[in-house]
């Protein structure tokens, strides 16, 4: 998808802002002065686009949230500690199963389901 966005604050006459791609645009009530580049935080916030989860130092308990939101379904990890595991990168959200098992192989565990409830206890 492409397009231009042009923001104009009709409180100040400071002209008309044209956003190009990885502009961010906070109004703090000065203007359209806040106005910043950062590929990574667009990335993170068009990832939902492209059915993708991208994190950096995103715990394993924010990841199985999202599946959870996305899919209505439940992850159990057995070791409550690997929930606070941080992961840095893109995980791909097409289907249930490609999350499941980059959870299970973050955390070197098997994978146990029964009904809507999938457990991951660690390998032994």
């Amino acid at each position: 998808m492409e397009g231009r966005i042009a923001l104009r604050n009709l409180k100040y006459k400071d002209g008309v802002k044209v956003l190009e791609p990885g502009d961010i645009v906070t109004d703090g009530g000065e203007g359209f002065e806040n106005l910043t580049r950062d590929k990574k935080v667009v990335q993170q916030t068009v990832a939902w686009t492209q059915k993708t989860l991208t994190g950096e130092n995103l715990s394993v308990a924010d990841l199985i949230n999202e599946f959870r939101y996305v899919y209505g379904k439940e992850i159990v990890v057995s070791d409550t500690a690997l929930l606070n595991r941080k992961i840095d990168g893109r995980i791909s959200l097409n289907s249930p199963e490609s999350i499941i098992y980059s959870i299970a192989n973050i955390l070197q565990a098997n994978i146990r389901m029964e009904k809507d409830t999938i457990y991951l206890d660690p390998k032994q």
